[in-house]
């Protein structure tokens, strides 16, 4: 197995439609993507690790019931539900770096890739799921499997 390391500006993914299906609940994808239609992506868990790092932490003293002995527990600080919304409001920022072939409705000037229409976008059912599923893609092709390289090694027995 290799794990790819480097760090991506992002991956362009072409936009598909999907819906519940109502009897399933399961995602129904369009067969082809909205042609000219396509945004760029790039992996949540680089913003993710630095938000822990810089995370406070909390220290407390227990007494462990069993052993009656004195046990250090640290834990992250609890975040409020405003800090939790505002931290993946940052997140979505920080994933979608680019987007083309989305139009305002009122004035068919195409939309910039900016924070408001990031969140604005995020907040519909449809490309929420295309996002998550770019970010499941994302994740999977950092990885890849090892393939019978046995080109270097000599085949049979060694005499």
């Amino acid at each position: 197995m290799y794990l790819n390391m480097e760090r991506s500006n992002g991956d362009w993914f072409p936009f598909r439609m999907s819906i519940i299906d109502q009897n399933t609940g399961e995602i129904v994808w369009d067969n082809e993507p909205l042609e000219g239609h396509r945004v760029k992506i790039r992996s949540m868990r680089q913003f993710f690790d630095e938000r822990i790092t810089k995370r406070e932490r909390i220290t407390e003293w227990k007494i462990n019931p069993k052993t009656k002995v004195n046990e250090k527990h640290t834990n992250f600080k609890e975040l409020s539900i405003e800090e939790i919304k505002a931290e993946r409001d940052d997140a979505y920022d920080y994933a979608i770096v680019g987007l083309e072939g989305f139009k305002d409705k009122a004035t068919r000037k195409p939309l910039e890739c900016v924070r408001e229409v990031k969140l604005m976008l995020m907040g519909y059912d449809f490309f929420e799921r295309f996002f998550n599923d770019c970010q499941q893609i994302l994740d999977v092709s950092s990885i890849e499997m090892e393939t019978k390289e046995q080109e270097n090694f000599p085949s049979g027995a060694a005499i």
